[in-house]
């Protein structure tokens, strides 16, 4: 795979060979056997449940190059959640050129670029999840502090619940399926949005842009 170091590994679940290419990966499925592993301290873990996802029509495809703008980006793993009235995809893609890795949130027709960003930058944060679950209301205008000292007003635009109902490739992070957590996505200036996250009493705030679909462009393979 172009521009990846490779690291390899036997499936502990049925031996077959598998591999990953970052050293932040934790959580990669077995192209095998469908198992969720873990990855810790150079040792992989089998977790114990199966993972796989139905494809369905998308511009994105794993381990499948895509160029936007003047980015190449390159998808290695991907997550569905349900909301309830649908679902929607989460695909970890890297930067080829910075090494840089990103949530690229797809919503039928929605795409949106998300990287994580200091909690402390949602003032009600700092005072628990309490805090932030009053805070939260549709269509409430809130105030972003940023590390610049600017404050930046957004208002709340969808708020929800997802639950994971599948997982493939390659993740930055522990998951299982069934995981739940509660979610708001807080619309701010020229094109950015922010999604606060609220699991097991932890919160999460990720920055973000809208990205326009139609300048996605797909490396086909023959």
């Amino acid at each position: 795979m172009a521009n990846f170091t490779t690291f390899q590994h036997q499936c502990p679940a049925c031996g077959a060979p598998i591999e990953w290419h970052s050293k932040e990966i934790k959580v990669v499925t077995c192209s095998h056997c469908n198992n969720g592993l873990f990855l810790e301290d150079e040792q992989v873990k089998n977790l114990g449940i199966q993972s796989t996802l139905v494809q369905y029509p998308s511009l994105l495809k794993l381990f499948h190059l895509f160029h936007y703008q003047s980015d190449a980006m390159m998808p290695i793993g991907q997550v569905r959640f349900d909301y309830g009235r649908g679902f929607w995809d989460e695909w970890w893609v890297v930067n080829q050129k910075t090494k840089k890795s990103y949530w690229l949130s797809v919503d039928e027709g929605d795409y949106a670029l998300e990287q994580p960003l200091n909690v402390a930058a949602f003032p009600p944060a700092k005072k628990g999840v309490a805090a932030v679950r009053h805070a939260l209301h549709l269509n409430r205008k809130l105030q972003l502090q940023h590390d610049n000292g600017q404050e930046e007003t957004v208002q709340v635009s969808e708020m929800g619940e997802g639950v994971c109902i599948g997982f493939v490739g390659e993740l930055p992070e522990l998951i299982h399926l069934g995981d739940r957590f509660q979610y708001a996505h807080l619309s701010g200036s020229e094109q950015r949005l922010y999604t606060i996250e609220i699991s097991n009493d932890v919160i999460r705030l990720f920055q973000g842009i809208w990205i326009d679909p139609f300048l996605i462009k797909v490396q086909h393979h023959d």
